[in-house]
């Protein structure tokens, strides 16, 4: 598990954003299946199982910031959100805080989508 954490934060620091220049970051990372998801009762590697990976702090900001997407209100969060191809999806909230997901799919062998519903 603590490997795909890893993960996170090598693909985080080879964003183009962060490559100009190395930025200490700060924030959480959260890694996880989604609660209560009978789809992961097998197991993480299982077919139907999907990782989530959340990040906030310094972190996602950095990374909303750098996305070329367009800012676009989300109606079910109130947030301002941006994605970044290959299923990354970050969020701006009015109150100044960031979050930024995405999630891996063993059986695709590839990131996915991995937001919850409101």
């Amino acid at each position: 598990m603590l490997r795909f954490l890893h993960l996170a934060f090598i693909l985080l620091f080879l964003s183009p954003a962060a490559a100009a220049e190395e930025i200490p970051l700060e924030g959480n990372a959260v890694l996880g299946a989604f609660e209560g998801d009978p789809d992961c009762a097998g197991g993480v590697k299982s077919d139907t199982c999907i990782l989530s990976f959340r990040l906030s702090g310094k972190a996602a900001k950095l990374l909303f910031e750098g996305l070329r997407d367009e800012a676009r209100r989300e109606e079910c969060t109130g947030s301002l959100e941006k994605g970044g191809g290959n299923s990354l999806f970050c969020h701006a909230y009015e109150d100044g805080t960031y979050l930024c997901e995405f999630g891996y799919s063993f059986k695709e062998d590839a990131f996915t989508f991995s937001a919850e519903d409101c």
